[in-house]
């Protein structure tokens, strides 16, 4: 669906005077600042302006505010390409991200490629980019393929300043959660997946730590196993890197109240994986015993753990590892745990 020159049309009549009104407008390094007559007023940011193609540009981010409101409406619009507003948006500002999906955090008005960021997530991207040096956005465009854009924040803030100077307004507070003002959502979306709460605590963490590359995402979430420990606690093993012989996956005890990283005794076997982190994790209901094995060579030498779960922890069995990658057939030697401990 490329709809690029009705949707250019309605946009540029949306837009806030840049290409309507001369004399009220200024740039301010990256951003360009602007007012209509109706006292509205935006600053915006421009991703490769007039390619040449009928294009104003491949993409911008907005933030606009009407003279009478007092928060301002952000706004990200794809133009190049579509994105598929069923999947998740993630701002980043410098380092900080915050992941938008479904029509209360983020939804296309007036236009269909002109998705607005809403509620408590917007207000934190706004805090974040007055300070801040680039701005992020990573989505999926409409034929599945992953898109990320980067927008250069200098310039920013003195154009918010001179924003506030036309509209009277400085030393207002940079507020923004609310819809834009006088236009209608583009269509109705579709739900978002419906999670759990204790999944979404599970995203949250896991996406937010640094133990493992892969984040959770609509397709690794389908990839994650779970494994029940007891009435009460469930272990969720997230995919991280898979190998010839092997897989790591990240491991966390989930509660219906609490989701926190399964502390796996002995599992870093030199690799530098972490505490959460096993090979080629398995689980055995009978005996409610984790496994996992690290094979090297032809997968005759390496190492290999088990866990007993306690009720509240993982309980360290037995380690064995075989250094000597040989085709002997041999049992691998306890280096930890075993009988009587």
């Amino acid at each position: 669906m490329r709809l690029v020159v009705p949707i250019l049309l309605l946009l540029i009549s949306l837009l806030p005077a840049q290409a309507q009104e001369a004399g009220v407008r200024r740039y301010f390094d990256d951003w360009l600042a602007a007012c209509r007559s109706d006292g509205y007023c935006s600053a915006i940011g421009y991703l490769n302006p007039n390619p040449g193609d009928g294009r104003v540009a491949d993409y911008w981010f907005r933030i606009g505010r009407h003279a009478e409101e007092s928060y301002w409406e952000l706004s990200f619009t794809p133009i190049k390409v579509m994105a598929d507003p069923t999947q998740p948006f993630t701002i980043t500002v410098d380092d900080a991200a915050e992941t938008f999906l479904g029509i209360d955090e983020i939804a296309p008005y007036g236009a269909i490629n002109d998705f607005f960021l809403l509620g408590k997530k917007a207000q934190a991207v706004m805090d974040r980019m007055m300070p801040g040096t680039a701005l992020g956005v990573t989505f999926t465009d409409e034929t599945g393929a992953p898109g990320e854009v980067s927008f250069s924040l200098k310039g920013l803030t003195a154009a918010l300043i001179w924003i506030d100077e036309r509209q009277q307004r400085l030393g207002s507070e940079r507020v923004a959660e609310m819809p834009p003002q006088g236009i209608a959502p583009a269509y109705d979306l579709p739900a978002p997946p419906v999670l759990d709460p204790s999944t979404v605590r599970l995203v949250n963490l896991h996406n937010d730590s640094s133990n493992c590359s892969v984040r959770i995402d609509e397709e690794t979430l389908n990839r994650v196993w779970r494994a029940e420990l007891d009435a009460t606690h469930s272990l969720f093993v997230v995919p991280c890197e898979e190998f010839a012989y092997n897989f790591i996956g990240a491991l966390y005890v989930v509660t219906e109240f609490d989701v926190t990283p399964a502390i796996v005794p002995g599992s870093d076997t030199g690799t530098g994986a972490l505490a959460n982190t096993v090979y080629s994790a398995s689980w055995d209901d009978a005996s409610a015993t984790l496994s996992s094995a690290y094979k090297g060579g032809n997968g005759n030498c390496g190492s290999a753990g088990k866990w007993h779960w306690t009720g509240d922890q993982l309980e360290l069995i037995e380690l064995r590892a075989r250094e000597t990658c040989d085709d002997t057939a041999v049992e691998w030697p306890i280096i930890a745990g075993g009988p009587g401990n």
